[in-house]
């Protein structure tokens, strides 16, 4: 009853707020609602059964509804965030058969304090924890808000693309989606993304500049280079380098509709730059025309000095 209890409570409050973000929301929310539970029960139990249960109750089973609901929180947050919202009537069933095994667990500790044996109690416990720190790690390590570490960018694309449903303002999203469509040449959804990203953040001039990067490889050389020349000196050294780094991983130097430094003219040195980074190409140097002189010994004195 309890564990089914914090369920529908969370499960009315997620599906309102709409507030499953990630995966590993629905662990954090749970414990939310297991931490409210416990502790409108440590009010109650003093009054029926004294003070002196207020102790065991603080360290036991406040603990141990936190841990029961991560079995619940977890399966309930991934099949919500895979399911992009839809509610699915096979979902549902497979969420409440989650209940069970917390259900099960907390009812053998239960069953333990009723036969006072507490060191099993604590071990159910203990047992519950590990369980519960082992699905946090899981599901906080394939969060996508993580950094992309071996995924193809099809996975990639996939994956973002159901995170921005839930969360569709969050900048780091908008700018991983950009970039992958940047991959693709999908120069219009990228430069959506991007926009996105500066409404969220609009005195950012790293995304002024990836958004200077957008228009000039779509070929709207002379809007994306006014920009990018505005934005880039307010650039820090480190987001220098992201940018160089992020745009590198999306854009092939043999492209060949990367623009060298050299068509983007030398009367706009930083984007020239800019891309001379990132082709690894160098804007040739003028060379110097040399006169021969006879050599006088005044000269052969003023050269010396």
């Amino acid at each position: 009853m309890e564990e089914f209890s914090k369920f529908i409570v969370f499960l009315l409050l997620s599906r309102k707020l709409k507030s499953i973000k990630e995966p590993v929301d629905g662990v954090l929310q749970a414990g939310t609602v297991a931490l409210a539970f416990t502790t409108a029960e440590n009010f109650l139990y003093p009054c029926a059964y004294g003070l002196g249960v207020l102790p065991v109750r603080i360290a036991l089973s406040t603990s141990g509804h936190l841990f029961y609901t991560a079995i619940w929180g977890n399966i309930y947050g991934a099949i919500a965030y895979e399911s992009a919202g839809r509610k699915l009537k096979s979902e549902y069933r497979v969420i409440f058969a989650a209940v069970l095994p917390a259900a099960i667990l907390h009812g053998l500790y239960n069953f333990m304090l009723n036969l006072d044996s507490f060191g099993a109690a604590i071990l159910v416990d203990v047992a519950a924890l590990v369980m519960a720190v082992a699905i946090y790690r899981f599901l906080r390590d394939r969060s996508p808000y993580n950094s992309i570490k071996g995924q193809t960018p099809r996975q990639a694309m996939a994956e973002l693309t159901a995170a921005l449903g839930y969360n569709p303002g969050s900048f780091l999203l908008n700018q991983r989606v950009a970039l992958l469509h940047l991959y693709y040449r999908d120069f219009s959804k990228s430069l959506a993304h991007v926009r996105t990203c500066r409404k969220s953040r609009p005195a950012s001039p790293y995304f002024q500049c990836l958004e200077a990067v957008v228009r000039i490889l779509d070929g709207k050389i002379g809007d994306g280079v006014e920009l990018m020349e505005k934005a880039y000196p307010r650039l820090s050294q480190e987001s220098r380098r992201a940018l160089i780094r992020n745009i590198r991983r999306v854009v092939s130097r043999s492209d060949p509709s990367l623009p060298g430094p050299l068509a983007l003219g030398p009367e706009h040195p930083l984007t020239a730059g800019f891309f001379e980074k990132i082709t690894g190409l160098r804007v040739p140097t003028a060379t110097r025309s040399y006169s021969r002189v006879q050599l006088t010994r005044r000269r052969y004195l003023a050269k010396a000095g």
